[in-house]
C-alpha cells in the first residue's frame, strides 16, 4: 500500500499537473484568440513597378548587352574588310584573266578554258 505522506506527495504532484495543464490551455486559446483578433483582410497587390523603373531596367540591358557584344562586332567587322578587300583581288583577277585570254586570241593561242 502507499503510505500516506506519499499519497500526500502524489496529490500534490497531480493537483500541480492539472494547473500545468490548464495554464498550457489557457495560453494556447488565448493565443488563438490572439491570432484571430490580428488577423487582417489580404491588402490589395500593388505595383512597384513604374515608368522609371522600367526605363532605368531597358537602359540597363541595352548597355550590357552592347557590351558583351562590342567584341564580336569588332570582329565582324574586321573580317567583312577583310572580305572586301579579297573580292576588290578576286575582281582585278577576274580582269586581267580576261585580258590574258583576249591577248593570247589575237595571237592565235587558245587559252586553258576556251571552247574547242
Amino acid at each position: 500500500m502507499v503510505s500516506d505522506e506519499l499519497h500526500r506527495e502524489l496529490q500534490e504532484l497531480y493537483r500541480i499537473h492539472d494547473q500545468m495543464i490548464a495554464e498550457a490551455r489557457e495560453t494556447e486559446q488565448a493565443e488563438q484568440v490572439h491570432y484571430k483578433v490580428s488577423e487582417t483582410p489580404p491588402r490589395q497587390q500593388v505595383s512597384t513597378f513604374d515608368e522609371t523603373l522600367v526605363d532605368g531596367i531597358a537602359q540597363f540591358v541595352a548597355r550590357w548587352t552592347a557590351e558583351k557584344i562590342a567584341p564580336q562586332n569588332e570582329r565582324l567587322t574586321e573580317l567583312e574588310e577583310a572580305i572586301a578587300e579579297l573580292r576588290t583581288k578576286l575582281d582585278t583577277i577576274v580582269e586581267l584573266k580576261g585580258r590574258l585570254d583576249a591577248v593570247l586570241m589575237l595571237l592565235g593561242q587558245v587559252g586553258p578554258r576556251a571552247p574547242k
